[in-house]
């Protein structure tokens, strides 16, 4: 049946439309006349009922809609490819230039997820004052040379009723960080027998909720992962700091943190000032642990700056991150002068600009020697930065700022003490008594600096197995050397098959007494036993390739008398 003019107006504004039912047939879900025959309606007429007319509600106003969606498309997550968002939309007046697409919705963990998360402890915080003195240390101590977190959102919600909005991963990768830092009560009352102990148990609960996927913010879980590299347990560990930070610098790039949204566009409906500060921090903290980390290691680096164009933070960006803290937080958390830290902060991260550019070289499959006058340079530029930190000396009178300009010299020095231990060892294998007894004094200094070091640097652990497993392996040398080889054995201490003993002393080399002694002090049963050989394996081969270099290395240092034979 053609609707009649009645209900025409459903496409009127300007007119009320008739109800569509009496309250009787809207109460009983059945089709009502009303529109057609008016009051009463056929089903009230035979039941003998009063039939009363509803009142439509005004309908809502859709043309707001699209101004609302749009709003909402502005406050997603950065999750995604940011060329799809461009074809999808590419006359958007307001784009920011970072990756902006809707952010996915948190899966629920299974029951199995959490049953194994909740055995491993994840859900069981410490002791509050516990967790107070971890987040004190955190940032008096962490959090100046590695700001990944925004301090005051941070603060909020840890002392908010039930810690309500905290992310658990993150929680736990502060604690980690922070341990290295927690004094001994702390430990004690912790429950731990040492730092390592409660290291290894935040770790573990760290890990736990990373391979679980428990947190879905990629900014969250950049955070997380950088603090997870403060872990390290020994040389067979394959998730150090150099496997979380490649996992970061990952994130970073997914998410486009790495480059700076287009100065050309309206940034204002997108992200705060406060978050881009965060995520330039965030992009900086990756590079800083890359560069330092590929010294200690001997690596590559896996950041090139040609190819990001993120600005470094300035003093003005780290303060930023300390907006809004309440006179007691500041009291609590935070140290009194955290203003020269932040420069502080940006003279570091201008010395490791530096070192990357000569990482960059140093790296190259096809080595070029640099100009003098390039060095030169390097040297200026790193002897003006010392100079600053001079001057920032001469003002500091906060203990924690005095601590963390004594950290500042160490990216100075600290990679020097290698290169002493290495010269101090060879002057050890000197057959002159005198260098001799100098060099092995000497190597027992920097050793006891090494010992005393490595309670709260991973690195010192590796220095101290390795140099002492040096020093082994050099004993071992002695003892060869001065005893004749048994009859039918090579120079290394082998015994030979018949008709070989000849033909392999024509081929040996004689140009690498050192790795020969190397050999013969392995063959000699140091680390017997499957698990040592597995523990120094690592080890070993770090001694074949670095410690013991071949004779022209040695005649390069002007140390060639270390590869004579002993008296």
């Amino acid at each position: 049946m053609p609707p009649s003019s009645g209900s025409t107006d459903v496409f009127s504004g300007s007119r009320k439309r008739a109800a569509a039912a009496c309250h009787a047939c809207h109460a009983r879900k059945v089709r009502c006349s009303i529109s057609q025959t008016g009051s009463p309606c056929t089903n009230c007429a035979l039941d003998n009922v009063n039939c009363q007319a509803r009142s439509r509600q005004p309908q809502r106003n859709l043309t707001r809609q699209p101004h609302k969606l749009k709003q909402l498309y502005h406050q997603c997550d950065t999750q995604g490819v940011g060329l799809i968002a461009d074809l999808c939309e590419p006359e958007r007046p307001d784009k920011s230039g970072h990756f902006v697409v809707a952010a996915l919705s948190s899966m629920n963990i299974d029951s199995e997820t959490h049953e194994y998360l909740e055995k491993r402890g994840c859900f069981d915080l410490p002791a509050l004052d516990i967790q107070q003195s971890l987040v004190q240390a955190y940032f008096h101590y962490v959090h100046p040379f590695l700001p990944v977190i925004h301090v005051s959102s941070f603060l909020k919600t840890f002392e908010s009723p039930g810690q309500n909005g905290v992310c658990l991963h993150l929680l736990w990768s502060v604690f980690l960080a922070a341990a290295n830092f927690a004094d001994a009560m702390t430990v004690q009352s912790a429950g731990y027998e040492s730092r390592k102990d409660m290291k290894r148990a935040m770790f573990l609960r760290a890990k736990a909720l990373y391979d679980a996927n428990h947190e879905r913010s990629k900014i969250a879980l950049i955070q997380a992962v950088l603090l997870m590299g403060f872990w390290y347990s020994d040389t067979e560990d394959r998730l150090g700091p150099w496997h979380w930070n490649g996992i970061a610098i990952s994130l970073c790039q997914t998410v486009g943190l790495h480059r700076e949204p287009d100065a050309s566009l309206n940034h204002s409906q997108y992200r705060s000032s406060i978050d881009r500060d965060l995520w330039k921090h965030l992009w900086w903290c990756c590079f800083f642990r890359e560069t330092w980390l590929s010294v200690g290691m001997g690596r590559p680096m896996r950041i090139d700056l040609a190819h990001a164009d993120t600005p470094k933070p300035d003093a003005k960006a780290s303060e930023s991150l300390y907006s809004e803290l309440t006179e007691s937080q500041r009291r609590r958390y935070i140290s009194e002068d955290p203003e020269n830290l932040f420069l502080l902060w940006d003279e570091l991260l201008s010395v490791t600009s530096i070192l990357s550019r000569i990482l960059s070289v140093q790296h190259l499959a096809k080595r070029t020697l640099s100009t003098h006058s390039d060095v030169n340079d390097l040297e200026r530029e790193l002897r003006g930065h010392h100079k600053h930190l001079d001057c920032l000396r001469a003002r500091a009178t906060d203990p924690v700022l005095t601590l963390h300009m004594h950290h500042f010299e160490l990216f100075f020095d600290c990679i020097a003490l290698v290169p002493t231990l290495q010269i101090h060892l060879l002057h050890s294998m000197s057959p002159r008594k005198l260098v001799h007894r100098l060099g092995c004094h000497r190597l027992d200094l920097c050793m006891m600096v090494v010992q005393e070091i490595k309670v709260t640097y991973f690195g010192a652990e590796i220095l101290s197995r390795l140099f002492t497993r040096a020093r082994e392996v050099i004993n071992v040398r002695r003892r060869v050397l001065e005893s004749p080889p048994p009859a039918g054995t090579d120079e290394s201490g082998v015994v030979m098959p018949e008709g070989r003993e000849y033909h392999d002393r024509e081929t040996a080399s004689s140009a690498s007494p050192m790795m020969w002694a190397f050999n013969a002090a392995s063959n000699f049963g140091l680390g017997t036993g499957a698990s040592n050989e597995y523990e120094d394996a690592d080890v070993n081969a770090i001694l074949s390739q670095c410690i013991f270099p071949d004779f022209g290395t040695i005649q390069a240092m002007g140390l060639a008398e270390a590869s004579q034979p002993w008296n």
